[in-house]
C-alpha cells in the first residue's frame, strides 16, 4: 500500500466518502463510489475516477487514521471484432 493524501467526508451513516485523492503529484477527482468492504488492515474503497473511467482501490486505516492506495485496476481486456 502506498500513502495517499485523500479528501472525504464521513455520511450520517458514518460511511467515508472520498472526494478527490493526489497521487504521484495528480490530483484525481472522484466521480463515483463503488463496492467498498472491511478487512483486517482497514475499509476498502473502489473510486472511479475520469479520464476514461479508472478505478482505484483506496484504503483506509481506521487505527491510524491513515489513507493508501492498494491498486490501479487495469481495464478489462477487450478483443477487437
Amino acid at each position: 500500500m502506498e500513502c495517499i493524501e485523500v479528501t472525504a467526508r464521513v455520511n450520517q451513516e458514518g460511511m467515508r466518502i472520498p472526494f478527490s485523492f493526489t497521487w504521484k503529484g495528480v490530483t484525481f477527482r472522484v466521480d463515483s463510489v463503488g463496492r467498498r468492504w472491511l478487512e483486517e488492515d482497514g475499509e476498502h474503497i473502489l473510486v472511479m475516477v475520469r479520464p476514461d473511467n479508472q478505478v482505484f482501490e483506496l484504503l483506509y486505516e481506521v487505527e491510524g487514521d491513515a489513507w493508501g492506495l492498494v491498486k490501479k485496476h487495469e481495464p478489462p481486456f477487450r478483443q477487437r471484432a
